[in-house]
């Protein structure tokens, strides 16, 4: 399916400009990051405006997913068969960060939400992990996520993770470091973090508390 014949809808947490700035520097270096560049949380397809035209993105939400020809509808979790026998060098993608962006209202109360859901103007598909907050269902979904981009990863490939920390009742919730946690179990390693001062949402509950900035975590694949 492909762009024209989707309804865009907007998506309320693309790449903020400091973020594609940074992203398509990093890329520009190909032997640091060689192609195929995957982003399996892949939204509208900011991924493919980084400066390099080997870029596939996987979005679950086909009004997402069908703004782009070189992003197929698809579940992050079941990459792995999606991409089959495909040669994957970068996986680079900014997952939901399980804020209050997350969650499944439809504002039928008229209340000024800025959500996923919101954006989206219809329920969001099965699996999706736009209604899910910080909590045991997020991490459950993104373990999924990254035990099947481990496997299609190439040995030696990078890993371009974009994510923040986020404030819920007044507390840090340190959600950039569970995810580094997990992919370090999964066999990826550090090799540099970065942290990008970025224009915040200033929307809902804890609007004046924001964390400094998001976090650009570059990790790579050890090979058995």
């Amino acid at each position: 399916m492909n762009g024209a014949e989707m309804d865009p809808r907007p998506h309320p947490a693309k790449y903020s400009a400091p973020i594609v700035e940074l992203l398509g520097d990093l890329l520009a270096d190909r032997s640091r990051f060689p192609g195929l560049i995957v982003d399996p949380f892949a939204g509208t397809g900011r991924i493919h405006d980084l400066g390099r035209d080997d870029t596939l993105g996987v979005e679950i939400e086909p009004a997402w997913s069908g703004q782009h020809p070189r992003t197929i509808t698809g579940n992050a979790v079941e990459l792995d068969d999606l991409l089959d026998d495909v040669d994957v060098g970068t996986i680079c993608t900014s997952p939901t960060y399980g804020n209050r962006m997350a969650d499944t209202y439809d504002g039928r109360d008229g209340s000024r939400r800025h959500t996923y859901r919101i954006a989206l103007g219809q329920n969001l598909a099965d699996g999706s992990s736009a209604g899910l907050q910080w909590g045991p269902k997020y991490r459950d979904l993104h373990l999924d996520a990254w035990i099947a981009a481990v496997k299609v990863l190439r040995p030696d490939g990078a890993l371009i993770l974009n994510i923040s920390d986020h404030i819920r009742q007044g507390r840090r919730q340190y959600v950039a470091g569970w995810h580094v946690s997990v992919l370090t179990r999964l066999g990826l390693d550090v090799e540099e973090w970065l942290t990008v001062g970025t224009q915040r949402q200033r929307h809902g509950a804890n609007g004046d508390l924001r964390v400094d900035g998001e976090a650009v975590i570059i990790l790579r694949k050890v090979p058995a």
